[in-house]
């Protein structure tokens, strides 16, 4: 029974050991990845993302999203959809879409961009500004169906703007301040209408990431 119990103990201690001996991998891997990219070494990106994904039991989206972006930036275009599929699959479906969108512009394949981008703001992509910015889709602003991509995004971005219910808080935001407009605080008035338009927030989503734009992931 002792020996049973002994046996136990090692097994346990190599299963820890071997577990964060791959915890330090991954760090090292990671931070090597991370600094590849953002020195725009395509190759060594490349190299050290597609490592860290095999090391790692689930990779987070981060991981496929700067993969598919190093590869479509060394022109290895079916290499990189794959990846943004991944990425996609692992949860960041409208990154995903984006990072599609910059790889089918690259392949002459506006239909197919467009399409991509289409099911990114459906999603929820929400940052306009990276759109009209980004040059990896600059081909495709002249296009009229581009502004419908960018007039989804604001609306993604701020909801309650677009939506019958916000002008009810403009009408109680001016009302308010005329009431305050006899000897009132210019402050009050600024805090009624933060209030008021602070129910519905942004709507601006966070990295991961950001976008595409500039490699920023």
């Amino acid at each position: 029974m002792i020996e049973i119990r002994v046996l136990a103990c090692m097994f346990l201690a190599v299963a820890l050991s071997t577990s964060a001996q791959q915890d330090s991998n991954v760090d090292v891997l990671s931070k090597e990845a991370n600094a590849a990219y953002e020195a725009k070494n395509w190759e060594s990106a490349v190299k050290l993302y597609e490592e860290l994904s095999k090391e790692m039991t689930t990779p987070p989206p981060r991981v496929w999203l700067r993969l598919g972006a190093a590869l479509r930036s060394l022109g290895r275009y079916e290499e990189a959809l794959a990846a943004f599929e991944k990425a996609g699959q692992s949860g960041a479906g409208l990154f995903g879409e984006y990072g599609k969108a910059a790889v089918y512009v690259a392949l002459h394949q506006p239909e197919k961009a467009f399409a991509a981008l289409d099911k990114a703001v459906q999603q929820g992509y929400a940052d306009p500004d990276a759109l009209t910015s980004d040059p990896d889709l600059s081909v495709l602003r002249n296009d009229p169906r581009f502004a419908r991509i960018i007039e989804q995004a604001k609306k993604n971005q701020r909801p309650c703007a677009y939506t019958p219910e916000n002008r009810e808080f403009d009408f109680l935001a001016r009302r308010m301040e005329c009431k305050h407009n006899s000897g009132g605080s210019p402050f009050r008035k600024q805090q009624n209408r933060t209030h008021l338009g602070g129910l519905c927030g942004s709507g601006k989503l966070e990295e991961p990431q950001q976008s595409l734009r500039g490699q920023k992931l």
